[in-house]
């Protein structure tokens, strides 16, 4: 004869609470690890996207320098714009053979910044009663949706020339241009909990 054994006894008060505590800290854990790893894939999306941004401005210049070298590049400042000035000449033709560069200007660019952002506008120079204005031909504003120029320690964002003979600084032929770029997320469009620094780039190339 077989006898069944039977138990009513449930879990104590203790035990639940027990339990209860166990999954808690393990629900934290869990939760924590989640979060930070979150995160941090965010925040190295926002670099990888400001060191995006950042080249796209920088390949902006370079193209329009090398795409169009300029016979001399000298320093641009007007109405709060900061930069450089870009001419090129025409190259002078004799029975269908480049002989030498005339005097005539082929294309004159502006590249500067104003207004937290870079722009390179194509020009004409004009003289009207004697004033010289500037006619815009084309112009380009090189700028981003997710960020946004910035100033760090004081420094904004910026490109300059350096001539390798001062004296010919007006009118420099060769020498060095310095192209440096701050720019961080721009948190007015895109709301971020994230803290991240500002992105620097600062670049030099010779012409």
């Amino acid at each position: 004869m077989r006898k069944l054994i039977s138990s009513e006894r449930g879990l104590t008060l203790v035990e639940v609470l027990v339990t209860l505590v166990i999954m808690s800290i393990v629900s934290g854990v869990i939760y924590s690890v989640f979060t930070t790893g979150l995160k941090l894939y965010q925040k190295i999306g926002i670099e990888a996207q400001l060191r995006d941004d950042a080249d796209y401005v920088a390949t902006m210049i370079l193209n329009e320098m090398y795409n169009y070298p300029p016979n001399f590049i000298k320093k641009y400042e007007e109405d709060g714009a900061e930069g450089i000035e870009l001419i090129r000449y025409a190259p002078k033709n004799v029975e269908g053979y480049v002989v030498e560069d005339s005097t005539k200007i082929e294309r004159d660019l502006l590249i500067y910044f104003k207004d937290n952002h870079f722009f390179i506008d194509e020009i004409k120079r004009v003289t009207e009663a004697g004033t010289e204005k500037i006619n815009i031909l084309n112009s380009t504003k090189l700028s981003s949706d997710s960020s946004k120029f910035t100033t760090v320690n004081g420094q904004s964002s910026s490109i300059s020339v350096s001539c390798t003979k001062p004296e010919l600084a007006n009118q420099c032929p060769h020498g060095t241009i310095a192209l440096n770029i701050f720019i961080s997320e721009d948190k007015e469009r895109f709301s971020n909990l994230l803290k991240t620094e500002p992105l620097e780039l600062k670049s030099s190339f010779g012409f």
